[in-house]
């Protein structure tokens, strides 16, 4: 849910988005999250633990560097996919 607020600076009318919540799908699933979150925040309120190997994230399709989570912003509608790959024997 996207709501706005305006506000008058200076003889400049100024529109502002205050994000609520949004709808992403991860693993295929809909989720509603918070408005202004980065790819390693969204783990951590999935309760996905970073890990330099053994974790791969995509969005709409495209692979995101690790060094990348901090700085890459979810956007409303995304499709989102957390590849967790286990070893064993």
């Amino acid at each position: 849910m996207k709501s706005y607020t305006r506000y008058r600076l200076l003889d400049e009318e100024v529109l502002c988005y205050i994000f609520l919540s949004m709808l992403v799908y991860v693993n295929g699933e809909e989720k509603e999250i918070s408005g202004n979150m980065n790819l390693y925040e969204l783990l951590d309120y999935l309760g996905i633990t970073y890990r330099e190997v053994g974790l791969a994230v995509s969005v709409n399709g495209e692979v995101v560097p690790k060094s990348e989570y901090k700085n890459r912003r979810v956007s409303e509608g995304d499709s989102i996919e957390i590849i967790h790959i286990v070893g064993g024997g």
